[in-house]
């Protein structure tokens, strides 16, 4: 049986996990960004990859952060 302190900490357990998500999210938006004013990349290849982390984020909501790494780092 879950006590409360139990369920308070599968509550905390999961924000944590979602704010490590936005945040991979959001260095990947920072690194298309430079990587796009260096000219690296054009835009259009910019917007395709931001929506390919996009999808990944909302499709990934539910993997350990180790999971969500780990698409990253093949992404990435």
């Amino acid at each position: 049986m879950m006590t409360h302190r139990h369920i308070e900490r599968s509550r905390n357990e999961g924000r944590l996990s979602q704010i490590v998500i936005w945040a991979l999210i959001g260095a990947v938006t920072v690194g298309l960004l430079l990587r796009m004013a260096l000219g690296v990349i054009h835009r259009e290849e910019a917007y395709t990859d931001l929506q390919v982390a996009r999808k990944i984020v909302t499709t990934s909501s539910l993997a350990s952060i180790q999971q969500v790494q780990a698409i990253f780092k093949g992404f990435y």
